[in-house]
């Protein structure tokens, strides 16, 4: 899969742990390394929040209430989220991730953060951090009226027909007339999700994931880059364009086992080349589908 990243700025740092399987000078075979949760606040400013948990954490402020973060599993997450639901209201499940990456996110209180020391398979604790939206600008920028003119190697214009473009953003406004006027098979939308509100209509109530998705590939008055390619919408920002890693990285599982062929993220928030959110946007590379 080719996947687009527009603006996903990356700008951490962040505490590594061993590869599993490897050890690590004074660890006794077979046992799992200890390390300390040190949630990096800014730079020379760290705090230490419990012992004995592997945490990679990238700008984290201090933590004072419920916390979203985001954990690395070693295994499938099924039997580690019945663990967790045992433990009671002091740790929430939100989402499972099983395709792109093995983990969770959760909401933890501080105070109960040392029970993550009892989840089997943990390797790495990070912040579910908040996420933006940002915007380029638009067709003429990039040439697409150029590439219009050309065929491919069945000598038809390339315009983006046969493929499907994943907007993973505030959702899709599908009643649009240049968007297709319509959502599911045989629209120009013909899928998507809603991570905001957990249900299957990705409407747009913010509007950048609309602009996008008109970039990309309207077919009206004004045209996108690739006009005839077909859409999928994924919906994780709210009204106010802010979302989580979280709900991104369950959208890039999903437009993977949709068939996307280009995964557009107009997105900005903090993150590191080894957190979960990378990880993910990797392995969907990687999937070539």
């Amino acid at each position: 899969m080719l996947l687009q990243l527009l603006s996903l700025i990356a700008a951490v740092g962040f505490l590594s742990l061993a590869p599993s399987g490897v050890p690590v000078p004074g660890q006794v075979e077979g046992q799992r390394p200890e390390v300390s949760v040190i949630l990096v606040t800014e730079p020379g400013h760290r705090q230490v929040v419990g012992e004995g948990i592997p945490l990679a954490s990238t700008g984290m402020a201090p933590i004072t209430g419920p916390t979203r973060i985001i954990i690395l599993l070693d295994g499938d997450p099924t039997a580690s989220a019945r663990h967790l639901v045992s433990l009671g209201p002091q740790v929430e499940v939100h989402r499972r991730f099983n395709h792109l990456i093995q983990g969770m996110a959760l909401t933890v209180d501080p105070a109960s953060l040392h029970l993550l020391r009892t989840l089997p398979g943990l390797l790495g604790v990070y912040p579910d951090v908040r996420l933006t939206a940002a915007l380029a600008d638009s067709v003429p920028l990039v040439g697409a009226p150029q590439v219009w003119s050309l065929t491919d190697g069945n000598g038809q214009p390339v315009t983006g027909q046969g493929v499907q473009i994943a907007i993973v953003d505030s959702g899709v406004d599908y009643t649009h007339t240049a968007l297709g006027g319509c959502l599911g098979p045989g629209c120009k939308v013909a899928g998507g999700y809603d991570y905001i509100n957990d249900d299957g209509d990705p409407w747009d109530d913010y509007g950048h994931g609309t602009h996008v998705a008109g970039i990309a590939a309207a077919d009206g008055l004004l045209r996108g880059v690739a006009p005839d390619a077909k859409l999928l919408a994924y919906k994780i920002l709210n009204e106010d364009g802010v979302g989580y890693a979280s709900d991104l990285i369950a959208a890039l599982e999903q437009a993977v086992l949709d068939g996307a062929d280009v995964i557009n993220i107009s997105l900005s928030g903090q993150g590191s080349p080894d957190d979960p959110m990378s990880l993910a946007t990797q392995a969907a590379v990687d999937s070539g589908c």
